[in-house]
């Protein structure tokens, strides 16, 4: 095969895939192959022009043997037959073979020099010795066999030379036999140490050739194959393209539609404040048909509201940020002569090279929240004129001492004025030296109410005035409490001196004035009873009204948030898809397509905008899906937001029946989670939703970060309280829940949240019960972070022991400290390792079962706690492990929160 028909055959197999680097090495290759066959066939040229001398020198030698010729040329010299012997040897002598006249032993006859110089030995120690000596072990048989006197033609055959020096020689043997001789031969040898070498480097040659050809047609295959795949990659891309561009041009339609029916004002202006678009909302808050605002001004619509409108948008261009809820007042042609109110959201519109070309403006209608604000502001002005014009002395304060409140009969009583007692601390104005304990235990009952109503009974006391004169009061106590805000106290005290005075009168002519003095007390106790009744009503009536206002601003938040996401998104969503249409109508020019992408560009951040203030009013998740779906979205807003994990364990069976109480428990953990990402110090957090037998849903919230002593709670101050803890209590007891704390410095917080499904009818708000010399109120349960439960399994499955220990080592209050495969085993790490909770399988497959196991361990060792484990539900089975002592029995295929809440609950008990 040429060059060229190599490199042709080669390159043929992937034409389409070969690269230029790849032409090059087969070409070398072809090459470099070429030349080595070329070689072989000069060799093989040599060896028979070598064949065909030795075949005529045969040929002379026999013709003078057989007096056919009387004389013999060599070179130029003519030899006579007299001289046949001679010339013999001359031709030996001139041969390029080595050549030996051998007898049928073997013994070398004669030979000549180049024999010598294939053997590597002087020729006079060659002559006469055996030439078997010179031939190597494995070629002797052959060489034996060239030997034999039964073979009377020529014979030839390959054997090695061991030549003096040690080394090997190859050659090729042409043996005759000498006529009229016995046993006597010819012996040429012709050195094949150059062939070899070439067929050696002709076949290595071949094989890295063929090798390479394989890696490379290997590897063109994958490239192949990557193309083939790179292909499909691409046609699924197209497909998916297509489907978006579908949905995006349904997005759209809805985006308009929406713009055109939100229930709030959405406008479009340029940098020189004129209209580019409105909806219906908008136009119908200034009184103008929305077609009249486009290319207008709102100088022109609205005149006075345009000085406020040039501020704000002055603001953003200088800022480049949105401006966000910002209170505007003003006429508009809708209501001459009436003062309104709107809360506006400035956002920018920018190019995609960043710079401003219009502002995207959102309007809501705050006219009628700005009327209440009102009322209740003259509401609680007129409070305080009833509360300052009382014959009595009123002192607000808070938990810790501090005064609120200071009216103006506490200032007659005590001498003080308001400047002067208020943020002053009330136990060390008035409260004498021998009350300053009873006073601080009552603080201490106060902080822990969560109802308004009387926390102490009244009772006379003496008190002291600016003066350092002891005053006799009657004095009442009552405590103020509204969601969302700090507890407050109130105390109405009753100037007693003239009633003492009397007293004293009455010991002088106890007889004369008794009647008096009694009606006396009467009409006081009379009027105290009105006056405490009347402050009673007007403090809940304060606090219905501020319930009412929350509970109005959640309705007016869900509201809201309904309208961006059913309607406003939806319109956003269709005028990004209708824009994307005209930006691939092949009839639109590049003018028309680069409008459409910057209003597509400001859709999409108006989308933006108003996804994220639904999500602010309400999470949509949570009404539509349910808690279990709020509380994934909200694990994942805090690692988006915050970079805050929330790991969640949720039961889907534990989802609350009442909407109430659904949405109260979702802004609990809330606020727990915002809790822990502020003050834990660890960016982690676990929430455990699951349902509990007694018609209750179970939230636990936990980190395991810098905990905080519960001490801390009865100490806060009233203006560091928010939505936290106490006020968490506070709704959750309303609602027939509860909540308990576990913490403790450097230890991390457990705060269990548990409410009633809302199956049946919520329970009425619980009253408080009334008080006592005691002061019992209900209270959050707090109590220290119990230490780490040490668990034992007893299971005869080595998997089962193994997955139940690597459940339980995510548990940091639980650790596992043994585990046994058999009862016996068990009863000796009962002994050995003391554990608090002891996890038995029931079925142990030896001679003790599970319950045997537990009995024993119980009697050893009363006071751990042993859970039943097993496949089985049978009755029987169940009865049997109850009996032994097992204080809990689940099944294996359980869900596993179970497993762990028995174990703290046995740990808890």
């Amino acid at each position: 095969m040429n060059n060229a028909s190599w490199s042709g055959s080669i390159c043929g197999r992937r034409k389409e895939r070969t690269r230029p680097n790849d032409f090059c090495f087969l070409q070398r290759a072809a090459w470099d192959m070429n030349m080595k066959v070329f070689s072989r066939l000069e060799l093989q040229r040599e060896n028979d022009e070598l064949r065909e001398r030795l075949e005529t020198a045969e040929e002379t030698l026999q013709a003078i043997r057989s007096g056919e010729v009387d004389a013999l040329m060599v070179g130029e010299q003519v030899y006579t037959l007299q001289g046949a012997e001679h010339a013999y040897r001359i031709l030996m002598e001139t041969m390029n073979e080595g050549a030996a006249t051998v007898a049928g032993d073997g013994t070398v006859l004669y030979g000549n020099r180049r024999l010598a110089a294939l053997l590597k030995e002087e020729l006079q120690k060659i002559i006469g010795a055996s030439l078997l000596r010179f031939v190597s072990p494995a070629s002797l048989p052959v060489f034996t066999s060239l030997l034999d006197e039964r073979q009377t033609e020529n014979r030839r055959g390959e054997i090695a030379f061991q030549c003096a020096d040690g080394s090997v020689v190859p050659v090729q043997i042409s043996l005759s036999a000498l006529a009229g001789e016995i046993s006597t031969y010819v012996l040429v040898a012709t050195d094949l140490t150059k062939q070899k070498t070439i067929e050696a480097e002709l076949r290595q040659a071949r094989d890295t050739l063929e090798e390479r050809v394989r890696q490379r047609t290997e590897e063109l295959a994958k490239a192949n194959e990557a193309l083939k795949e790179e292909s499909r990659e691409r046609e699924q891309i197209h497909e998916a393209l297509q489907r978006n561009e579908e949905l995006a041009r349904w997005q759209l339609a809805e985006i308009e539609a929406y713009y055109r029916t939100a229930p709030i004002g959405l406008a479009v202006l340029d940098r020189n404040l004129h209209f580019v678009r409105i909806n219906e909302r908008l136009a119908e808050m200034n009184g103008v048909p929305a077609a009249a605002h486009i290319g207008r001004s709102i100088h022109e619509l609205a005149p006075a509201l345009s000085v406020q409108s040039e501020a704000l948008f002055q603001k953003v261009l200088d800022t480049g940020a949105p401006v966000l809820h910002v209170e505007v007042e003003g006429e508009t042609p809708a209501q001459p002569g009436v003062l309104r109110t709107w809360i506006e959201h400035w956002y920018p519109l920018k190019s995609s090279w960043g710079t401003i070309v219009g502002i995207n403006v959102v309007v809501e209608e705050a006219t009628e929240r700005k009327r209440i604000e009102k009322a209740l502001r003259r509401s609680e002005e007129r409070f305080r004129g009833l509360m300052d014009h009382m014959p009595g002395a009123i002192q607000g304060y808070r938990v810790d001492g501090t005064i609120t409140y200071w009216n103006q009969g506490s200032e007659r009583l005590y001498g003080y004025t308001a400047a002067e007692a208020l943020g002053k601390n009330l136990g060390e104005l008035i409260i004498p030296p021998e009350l300053q304990e009873p006073f601080q235990q009552a603080l201490a009952v106060g902080a822990k109410l969560t109802q308004s109503g009387e926390f102490q009974p009244s009772g006379e006391v003496t008190l002291l005035s600016k003066s350092g004169a002891r005053v006799p009061i009657y004095s009442t106590h009552t405590a103020i409490c509204s969601p969302g805000n700090p507890t407050e106290l109130f105390c109405l005290d009753l100037d007693l001196s003239a009633s003492k005075a009397a007293e004293q009168a009455l010991s002088e002519n106890e007889l004369a004035n008794k009647k008096q003095l009694r009606e006396l007390m009467d009409h006081l106790e009379q009027r105290v009873e009105e006056r405490t009744a009347q402050v009673q009503r007007q403090a809940e009536q304060l606090r219905a009204l501020t319930t009412e206002l929350c509970q109005a601003e959640l309705r007016e938040r869900k509201r809201l948030s309904k309208v961006l996401h059913d309607h406003i998104q939806q319109l956003l969503v269709l005028a990004k898809l209708q824009l994307e249409w005209i930006k691939y109508d092949a009839k639109a020019d590049e003018r028309t397509r680069k409008a459409a992408q910057d209003a597509e560009n400001t859709l999409k951040e108006a989308l933006s905008s108003s996804r994220s203030l639904t999500v602010e009013l309400s999470p949509p998740i949570l009404h539509e899906s349910g808690l279990a779906a709020g509380l994934t979205w909200l694990g994942d807003r805090m690692l988006e937001k915050n970079q805050f994990r929330v790991r969640l364990r949720l039961d889907n069976e534990a989802e609350p029946a009442a909407e109430e109480v659904k949405i109260l428990l979702f802004e609990c953990v809330r606020e727990l989670l915002f809790n822990a990402l502020k003050h834990s110090g660890v960016m982690e957090a676990h929430v455990t939703l699951m349902r509990c037998k007694e018609r209750q849903v179970r939230i636990i919230v936990r980190d395991e970060g810098n905990g905080f002593d519960p001490q801390l709670l009865d100490k806060r101050r009233s203006d560091e309280a928010t939505f936290g803890l106490f006020s968490i209590q506070q709704r959750l007891f309303h609602l027939g829940g509860s909540m308990q704390i576990e913490t403790a410095p450097g230890k991390g917080t457990h705060i269990t949240l548990t409410a009633p499904r809302g199956e049946e009818a919520l329970p009425a708000a619980k009253a408080l019960p009334a008080p006592t010399a005691q002061g019992v109120v209900p209270k959050v349960h707090i109590s220290e972070m119990p230490a780490v439960s040490r668990v034992l399994i007893v299971d005869d499955h080595k998997i089962l022991r193994e997955g139940l220990a690597g459940l339980l080592q995510f548990e940091p209050d639980i650790k596992v400290v043994g585990e046994a495969d058999n009862g016996a085993r068990a009863i000796e790490l009962a002994a050995e390792l003391k554990p608090d909770v002891v996890i038995m399988d029931v079925n142990l497959g030896g001679e003790m079962n599970g319950a045997a196991a537990a009995r024993a361990i119980l009697r050893a060792h009363p006071g751990v706690k042993v859970i039943a484990l097993s496949m089985h539900i049978d009755a029987d089975v169940v009865a049997s492990m109850r009996e032994a002592g097992a204080v809990v029995y689940l099944t294996k295929g359980g869900p596993s929160q179970e497993l762990i809440a028995a174990i703290r609950a046995c740990a808890l008990s």
